[in-house]
């Protein structure tokens, strides 16, 4: 079994339209990692003795390639899935910008700003003291941002179409034309419709793989929403590297970064916090 400790928090109420799931990673010994992309962005604040000072903090774009790393041991990582569509009020930067990225939230906030929150995290008891801290962070960031193309209901629910339907029936759904459907998917996750239908597809592939001990793959791909176990294949070399078959037998080895169902967090995943009644500290 991987010896990788992984929990979902709650989230807090006046961060629940930013965040759509928080997640503590620990990894007690050195482990090869492994990362399936994501059409989100994730704020991610790494704690361990390898880390430069102790702590550091980064926003990860959208991600359109499997991901591999090393992890050493002794290491905790916090990560904050964004919404669809928030990254620009959060971090000042879209997210076309930041695709296949990692920034350091130096670059984002400014060095002030990075150091304070560095400092508190460095000082902060525990995953949930800091987990609290990176929600206060970029409730505050968004508060204060200017310019930024909010998300908006139309894109969860062309989101939530898109998994079974095709990009046109989408916008006829959502009632914009196929144009304007591709614009507001750009600037809102910096991705076509189209590249994230795909990644969801793989995803699905991945998901319905690992949980069948020896799995069909023209089932999976038919089930995935492919046209056939050969188109199936050639999106997991183009996304991974490798057919499917070795993808799986990868990633029992290469444990997954931030388990491996953080792109579809469990039902309670979305629960709630109240907001501190504290005051956050001044600049």
């Amino acid at each position: 079994m991987h010896d990788v400790q992984t929990q979902y928090l709650p989230i807090r109420r006046d961060a629940a339209r930013l965040v759509s799931a928080l997640l503590v990673d620990e990894s007690p010994q050195p482990l090869a990692r492994i990362a399936t992309p994501s059409p989100c962005a994730q704020l991610v604040a790494r704690f361990g003795p390898t880390v430069p000072g102790g702590v550091d903090v980064h926003l990860l774009g959208p991600q359109r390639r499997v991901r591999r790393k090393h992890v050493g041991g002794g290491h905790r990582a916090i990560l904050l899935r964004l919404r669809p569509g928030m990254q620009p009020a959060i971090a000042g930067v879209a997210p076309s910008e930041s695709i296949g990225s990692a920034i350091a939230i130096d670059d984002l906030w400014g060095a002030n700003a990075a150091n304070r929150l560095r400092a508190q995290l460095a000082a902060a008891m525990d995953a949930n003291a800091a987990a609290a801290l990176l929600q206060a962070a970029i409730v505050e960031q968004a508060s204060s941002a200017r310019g930024a193309s909010p998300a908006t209901p139309r894109l969860a629910f062309a989101l939530a179409r898109l998994q079974a339907s095709g990009v046109a029936d989408v916008a006829r759904a959502v009632g914009v034309s196929e144009r304007q459907l591709r614009r507001e998917f750009r600037d809102l996750l910096g991705l076509s419709p189209k590249a994230v239908a795909r990644l969801d597809r793989f995803a699905r592939a991945v998901r319905a793989g690992q949980s069948i001990a020896s799995p069909s793959w023209a089932a999976v791909a038919a089930d995935a929403g492919y046209y056939d176990q050969a188109h199936m294949i050639a999106d997991f070399k183009a996304i991974a590297g490798v057919t499917p078959r070795a993808l799986l037998a990868e990633l029992r080895v290469a444990t997954p970064i931030g388990g491996s169902g953080f792109s579809r967090p469990p039902p309670d995943a979305s629960a709630t916090l109240p907001t501190p009644a504290r005051r956050t500290p001044r600049r």
